[in-house]
């Protein structure tokens, strides 16, 4: 299932482990210097592709067999097909009740983006790339931040960010996400290593656009932590206060809000229910919002 990607493509081409036969791949997908192609081919599935993330098992021949494109379906390279944007993720508990929702493991997931933005909107947002050999300084005219992969808990798994001026980290959703069946039980989870210790407390939020920006001082916890350790934070999100309508709204799950000097990895951020993994860290709804002014 890849709505989310598809939705973004011109064109989708499935290339399951091309090993040994790497250049012939590349050979029939990447055109010459003139834009044209070098060969024709077609594409087969060998499998019914989901029209949504829970239809599974999906087989040719069993009973509503519905896919998004059935078995044997695909095209040659000169055809098109045209398509409705397709519907993201529907499921905030998972197909079988998994009681986590994934926000970021070594790349985005689902809806969810990470971007650089300002922490009072007097700049844009800036998309973070996932290629895993970018290094960015972002915004690229005026650098906020210093972003590049590094790995915590398997290869390039982390976004490292070096803060140079006050800016937040975010995990943006494409459309409201609705959380309420997170928000008795829940905790927001991530794993961090501290590459630079900060002198300014670092919040951690949650946002629901400008109906509710709660944030909670994650400071001690990072001081208490030190420097080249990975730690699993693990925050319930009663701590985070949004009001109950407020949860079926979120528009950023995730949000470190920081100034220089600090610098920290981060990686497997999600929201888990009944998470196992406890933090000794209060709750304050007090926390200020700007932490350019502390």
């Amino acid at each position: 299932w890849a709505n989310d990607l598809l939705n973004l493509s011109d064109a989708f081409v499935v290339a399951w482990l091309p090993g040994t036969e790497g250049k012939g791949v590349a050979d029939v997908v990447v055109g010459t210097s003139h834009g044209k192609p070098r060969f024709d081919f077609t594409g087969r599935l060998s499998f019914s592709w989901p029209r949504d993330e829970c239809q599974s098992p999906l087989n040719a021949g069993q009973a509503n067999y519905r896919p998004l494109y059935a078995l044997n379906d695909g095209l040659r390279y000169g055809q098109t097909r045209a398509w409705k944007t397709l519907p993201g993720s529907t499921v905030p508990l998972g197909c079988r009740r998994e009681a986590v929702l994934p926000i970021f493991n070594q790349t985005n997931h689902g809806a969810f983006a990470l971007h650089l933005a300002s922490v009072d909107g007097s700049w844009p947002s800036v998309r973070v790339g996932n290629d895993p050999a970018l290094e960015q300084l972002l915004p690229p005219e005026q650098p906020r931040a210093n972003v590049k992969t590094v790995q915590i808990n398997t290869q390039q798994d982390a976004k490292q960010v070096q803060w140079l001026a006050p800016a937040k980290l975010v995990s943006l959703a494409d459309r409201p996400v609705d959380l309420r069946s997170y928000a008795e039980h829940g905790s927001v989870v991530m794993d961090v290593r501290v590459e630079q210790l900060p002198t300014s407390p670092v919040l951690l939020a949650i946002e629901c656009g400008d109906a509710c920006r709660n944030a909670v001082d994650v400071t001690p916890w990072i001081l208490q932590l030190g420097v080249q350790r990975k730690g699993t934070l693990s925050i319930p999100l009663a701590c985070f206060a949004p009001t109950g309508t407020q949860w079926a709204a979120i528009t950023a799950p995730w949000s470190v809000l920081a100034a220089p000097p600090f610098s920290a990895a981060f990686t497997k951020i999600r929201i888990e229910e009944d998470t196992s993994v406890k933090t000794p860290l209060r709750c304050n709804h007090s926390t200020p919002w700007q932490p350019s002014k502390t």
